[in-house]
């Protein structure tokens, strides 16, 4: 539920207007998994603009994860 809060967040706060989130249950698509090379979760993709980035684990820290999918963080 922690990782589902975050992701609202930086789609709300930090993602360019048009950017589209899509939340999956591996649970009810595992080959969502497979499809996506998700190893662990949580694990948000990042797949436009390239260079593709993945983060995996804990969403909390927001500026840290910004970095990592290469977000700024003023929209």
């Amino acid at each position: 539920m922690a990782a589902l809060r975050s992701v609202k967040i930086l789609e709300q706060e930090y993602l360019p207007s048009g950017s589209r989130v899509e939340v999956i249950d591996l649970l009810e698509n595992p080959d969502a998994a497979v499809n996506e090379n998700v190893l662990a979760i949580p694990t948000v993709v990042k797949a436009r603009p390239n260079p593709v980035r993945r983060l995996v684990g804990n969403l909390n820290d927001l500026s840290k994860a910004l970095k990592i999918l290469g977000v700024s963080e003023t929209k």
